[in-house]
Order: structure tokens, then C-alpha cells, then sequence
């Protein structure tokens, strides 16, 4: 977090570059999970944020207190991040719970059919 010059500072927002590249990719698959899900019904509120000026206040004020703030920006994303996991997982469970309902249902309105068809 502390000093490390102008090829460190590189290297550091080459790779918060590429996590934000992979964040507006993550988040734009999760727009389409949320636009696919509203057609079962579920409603989500998914989002991924990354902040811009706290790359360039780090390059200009690279220090100490930057770094802090960029880990704590690091550790809310991670937090969010993980949160995001968890609806992800619930809604899949959901769905997968919804699924086995309307597996049994159809199944059910089989044999319900059947029975109806051999006693005409």
C-alpha cells in the first residue's frame, strides 16, 4: 500500500483495469439474468460499482492514505461482491425449487388425465 513508484502504480491499475473490465462484464450478464427472471416472476437488484476517481487520486496522491482507501474500496467491492453470490444462489434455488413444482404438477395432471381418459 505504501510507495513503489510509477511501475508499481502501473501494474496496480493495470490490474484494478482489468477487475473493472470484469466487473462490467459480470454486471452486464447480471442485467440479462435480472431481464430473464422477471419473465418467472423474481425480481433481483443486482449491481457492481467501481469507482473511477479513486484511481486518479491514487496516481497523484499515491500514499499511505490512498492505498488505505483503495483496499477499503478493494474490500467493499469483495463485500458486495460476495453479497451478489449469495442472491445469485438463492435465486438459482428458487428456480430450481419452482422447477420441481411444476415437474410435479405436470406429472400429476398426467396421471389425472389417464385416469379421466380410461374411466370414459
Amino acid at each position: 500500500m505504501v510507495g513503489g513508484g510509477v511501475v508499481a502504480d502501473i501494474a496496480k491499475h493495470s490490474s484494478l483495469h482489468q477487475a473493472r473490465d470484469n466487473a462490467s462484464k459480470t454486471q452486464s450478464l447480471m442485467n440479462r439474468f435480472k431481464r430473464e427472471l422477471t419473465e418467472v416472476k423474481l425480481k433481483t437488484n443486482f449491481q457492481i460499482e467501481m469507482d473511477g476517481f479513486t484511481k486518479v487520486a491514487d496516481f497523484f496522491f499515491n500514499g499511505f492514505l490512498m492505498g488505505f482507501l483503495v483496499q477499503s474500496k478493494i474490500n467493499a467491492s469483495y463485500d458486495d461482491i460476495s453479497s451478489v453470490k449469495r442472491q445469485v444462489s438463492q435465486v438459482l434455488s428458487q428456480l430450481s425449487s419452482m422447477k420441481n413444482k411444476v415437474e410435479s404438477d405436470i406429472i400429476s395432471k398426467q396421471v389425472e388425465l389417464e385416469t379421466f381418459i380410461h374411466q370414459a
